[in-house]
């Protein structure tokens, strides 16, 4: 689709026209990352204070996973995060844990 349209604005547009289309283009891609990573905050925000709850209810961290139909993985690294973090609420708890995973990689 962008190569047929890259293809149609070569063909009627002189290059400050060119330079303003494709500047656009990538602001619309960039505005679609940023928007992915809100969603994917806003997910997980929700799961940490999901799991949270339960935690606070006496769950183990494999019940919790299959109430919640999650990876038994990622419920137990969230029971970690907190464990090691009593006093974070769920955004505190994502912003650890997505700088445990940069510090990952």
């Amino acid at each position: 689709m962008e190569a047929m349209f890259y293809a149609l604005a070569i063909k009627f547009l002189d290059k400050t026209e060119l330079r303003k289309v494709k500047e656009k283009i990538n602001m619309t891609l960039l505005g679609q990352m940023l928007m992915e990573d809100g969603i994917e905050k806003g997910e997980m925000t929700k799961l940490v204070s999901l799991v949270m709850k339960k935690m606070k209810k006496g769950l183990s961290p494999e019940e919790t996973a299959e109430l919640l139909e999650e990876s038994p993985d990622c419920v137990s690294r969230i029971y970690a995060a907190v464990q090691a973090n009593p006093g974070l609420d769920e955004n505190g708890i994502f912003e650890f844990m997505k700088k445990k995973d940069r510090e990952k990689d």
